[in-house]
């Protein structure tokens, strides 16, 4: 008695793999020992563990490349992420500091009555607000340096707007006592990649992306009721809802493909402002280049479904019996009319599927094409077809 779980790659009598788990269980029946196989199409949990892990991939470029220092918590107000900046503002790495709270890590004080500050992340907690706090606020590092800091707390809420946890950006405004604003900035700019990243999940059309990819990043910059934003793709032009006609002075960045620069993405504030920020430009290159990957992605997935199509109808009109054999000679592929005659081609070696044989054939053509490199032709006897002589031509290929 017992059983054993793993995954395998099984194909369909369309020739297409996919990935499933097998369970084998060992039972006795009628004083017999067999095996009881149970298979299961998992095929959409790979899909989705595959988007987490280019998720959760996607916030660790994102929180290295941001220039401010950034702390994550979960529900209970426990750090579960650091970028480097903050690693270096507060004197605690990542590795230490994961699962503390955050008052620990984070130790604030008002810069000129030294009285303990409250913990924003706890407020925005609570009430499910950002907070933000004042420019006398001072961080004391793990080593007792002191560094005057502005910084905002934002809630992290679920699509059910169940709170998950919170976010903490602060940057050291010692050397400019001038608060650039940038705190409330960098909780809008994780939030615009986010909603961006969103976008990308939800197979929406390439016009449908970019629509929504102007309207949610004008919400990450520094004067969001201000600020235009256009995206110039080949003959479209899609905009944020304000007109940025006549707009000169604004920040750009290209939209890059494999083959090289397909569009634009640009902001224009159509009221006076301040200098631009390098946040807000850093912002915008990340963006660009979210859509460069992500029109990449879709080209390459058109691709493949053409050449499927192609090798269907390919397939279906030819007369000529094909298949595909690997260096084990297993029949990994069979064409659809060949898999009538002979069936399941499932776990078969070429030899006995085809030849009834219990090992390779004699001058087998197969071996010798992998060996040469080169294409084979031979003559065999097909025995399940009232031994119909037939020729055989082998062509070694390599796949990616």
């Amino acid at each position: 008695e017992g059983s054993h779980l793993f995954e395998w790659t099984h194909r369909r009598l369309d020739g297409k793999d996919f990935p499933a788990s097998v369970l084998l269980t060992r039972m006795e029946l009628d004083g017999q020992v067999q095996l009881q196989a149970t298979v299961r199409d998992i095929t959409e949990q790979k899909r989705a563990t595959e988007a987490l892990r280019e998720s959760e991939e996607d916030l660790s470029i994102t929180l290295h490349s941001i220039g401010d220092a950034v702390i994550a918590t979960d529900a209970d107000g426990r750090v579960v992420r650091m970028n480097p900046v903050a690693e270096k503002l507060t004197g605690w790495p990542l590795t230490e500091a994961t699962g503390k709270p955050l008052a620990e890590v984070f130790h604030i004080v008002n810069a000129r009555t030294r009285e303990l500050v409250p913990d924003p992340l706890a407020r925005a907690l609570t009430t499910g607000e950002v907070v933000a706090m004042g420019n006398d606020t001072a961080l004391i590092a793990r080593d007792g340096a002191q560094r005057q800091i502005a910084d905002s707390a934002a809630p992290i809420c679920d699509a059910q707007g169940r709170i998950r946890g919170a976010v903490l950006v602060f940057h050291d405004v010692t050397a400019e006592h001038e608060t650039r604003t940038a705190l409330r900035e960098r909780v809008k700019e994780l939030t615009c990649l986010q909603r961006i990243r969103d976008g990308l999940q939800a197979n929406l059309s390439v016009e449908q992306l970019c629509q929504h990819t102007v309207e949610q990043l004008v919400q990450g910059m520094g004067y969001p009721e201000s600020a235009a934003s256009v995206i110039a793709l080949g003959d479209q032009r899609f905009t944020s809802g304000r007109s940025a006609e006549g707009l000169a002075h604004g920040i750009h960045a290209d939209i890059e493909v494999a083959e090289g620069a397909r569009g634009r993405l640009s902001v224009f504030y159509v009221e006076d402002k301040p200098v631009y920020l390098p946040e807000e430009q850093r912002l915008v290159d990340a963006v660009a280049k979210i859509l460069g990957h992500w029109l990449d992605r879709l080209r390459a997935e058109n691709k493949v479904r053409d050449l499927e199509m192609q090798m269907e109808f390919i397939l279906g009109a030819t007369k000529t019996g094909l298949d595909i054999i690997d260096g084990e000679f297993n029949v990994r592929f069979i064409d659809p009319e060949w898999q009538k005659v002979y069936g399941d081609h499932v776990g078969r070696k070429c030899y006995e599927y085809f030849m009834g044989r219990s090992g390779p054939c004699p001058g087998c053509g197969a071996v010798k094409a992998l060996k040469d490199k080169t294409i084979i032709i031979t003559e065999k006897t097909l025995v399940k077809e009232n031994s119909r002589p037939v020729q055989v031509t082998t062509m070694p290929f390599q796949n990616d």
